[in-house]
This record gives C-alpha cells, structure tokens and sequence, in this order.
C-alpha cells in the first residue's frame, strides 16, 4: 500500500519546527511521507545568530541548509522552495500564488494538505501563503483553472484533506473563532520529543537566544517538547475526536530518507 502522502505549504524556514514539528515528526515516524514547500529562504528574519555568525548575504544559504537539517531531524523525505521573498507574499499577485501552490498539488496528488489559516497566521507571509494554499486547495480539482498545468502534465485532481495550523486558544474556544469542537484534531508528541528538539536546534540561528538548548542536558529539554500539538479540519466530513493528521496512528516507531 502507498504511503499516505501530506503536503506542507508554509512561509518561512523554521515553520515546520516551531509551530508543527512534533506533528510532522509523528506522521513520518508513524509510515507517512511528507513534502515540505517552503514559500521564502527567512532572508530577512531578524536573528542572524548568536554570537552573530551570518550577515544579509549568507543568512538565505545558512537558512536553508538549517532546514534541511530540521527535516532530517523530523523524518521529512522531500523539501521544495518556492523562490518568494520573504516578508514580501503579500504583494505578490493572489492568483498567481495560488497557482504556484496548485503545480505541487496537481503534481503529488496528497492525501492531506496543511498550511497556515487565512486569517489567524499571525504573520503577513503565513496568511498570504495560506491564503494561496487555501485556494489552491478549493480549485485544483477544476480543469478549466489554470488550464496549461494540464500542458506540464499536471491534471486537475481531487482536492486533498485540508488542515489547518491551529493554536490552544482555539483549541480550547473554537467556537469564538467561528468553528466546532468536532474540526479540532490533537496530536499528541511527546513520543518524539527528541526529533522536535533536535530540530529546534537545527535552526540555531533562530534558537541561539535559547540558551537552555545548548546547555542543559536533553533529557531535561525533552520535557519542553512534550504535550500537544492543534490543527483545524478545514472542511467537512470532520473526523471527531481524531488523534493524529489524516487518522493515521502515532505510535509506531519508524523514519524517512534525509532529503
């Protein structure tokens, strides 16, 4: 049987870490396959290490191959970048964007698509990216948009499940924000705490604030990394109750290839 496949369209390096790692790591480890699309090389994130050990010109690089470690580290066996600049996806064309996300829909086929909420991104990049994800996802399925993917050999294809990034506020309030207990799905991490914070410090000229990562001993650190982790099922049939992106079991142990 194929491996259920997750497409993640998100904005910056370190995304996948910070905000959804753990998750990610359990969908690997547990036999899915995940392709991370990374809209930006984070050449203007702020944090250039600490110490500083990079400048303008060498953060996209370093950032990028900060990345790649993360995905090793998280079990992620495919990596894409859309070539965006970043903090600059909202000035980009809607349509455009969106059908730039569609190519890697229409190509992989996934079974689940995540990527940050429209709105409640908590960034101008997050929500511009899932913005495009979003509508990506409403019209992949329709040959008549974007007809030359077709040409690419890139056919219209059913619209995969869509989750979106979901904090605990939400979780514990959904309705204040518009959505039903029954669209929130929970994932428990703890059991790979370890790839989460290995990944964490993959990115260390984002985390070299954090002292703590480098000095206290990792059984220590771990404990940070446990608990859960929140997502909204963006369109019914909702799964009440699912433990786990797309239902897929979180349990077994397990990895990828490094990309």
């Amino acid at each position: 049987m194929d491996r259920p496949r997750l497409l993640v369209v998100l904005a910056h390096p370190d995304d996948e870490t910070f905000i959804c790692g753990g998750a990610l790591a359990s969908f690997a480890a547990a036999g899915g396959q995940v392709h991370l699309v990374c809209a930006t090389r984070g050449e203007h994130g702020r944090r250039l290490g600490v110490p500083p050990f990079a400048n303008r010109e060498s953060l996209p690089e370093l950032r990028e191959q900060e990345l790649r470690a993360a995905c090793r580290a998280l079990g992620i066996t495919d990596l894409s970048f859309m070539g965006l600049r970043d903090k600059c996806l909202e000035f980009e064309e809607e349509d455009a964007l969106a059908a730039q996300v569609a190519r890697y829909v229409r190509r992989l086929r996934p079974d689940g698509m995540l990527t940050f909420h429209e709105r409640r991104g908590g960034h101008p990049d997050h929500c511009s990216i899932g913005r495009a994800a979003t509508t990506a996802w409403r019209r992949c399925g329709d040959a008549a948009w974007h007809p030359e993917h077709a040409a690419e050999g890139l056919a219209a294809c059913t619209p995969p499940r869509l989750y979106r990034l979901a904090g605990r506020e939400l979780a514990r309030d959904p309705g204040r924000h518009g959505c039903v207990a029954e669209q929130i799905t929970a994932v428990d991490v703890s059991p790979v705490a370890d790839r989460k914070l290995a990944a964490f410090r993959a990115h260390r000229s984002q985390t070299g604030l954090d002292r703590a990562l480098w000095t206290e001993e990792d059984a220590t650190l771990q404990a940070r990394f446990r608990g859960v982790e929140y997502f909204e099922q963006a369109a019914p049939p909702f799964a009440a109750g699912e433990d786990g992106l797309m239902g897929l079991s979180l349990r077994a142990a397990g990895g990828g290839e490094a990309p």
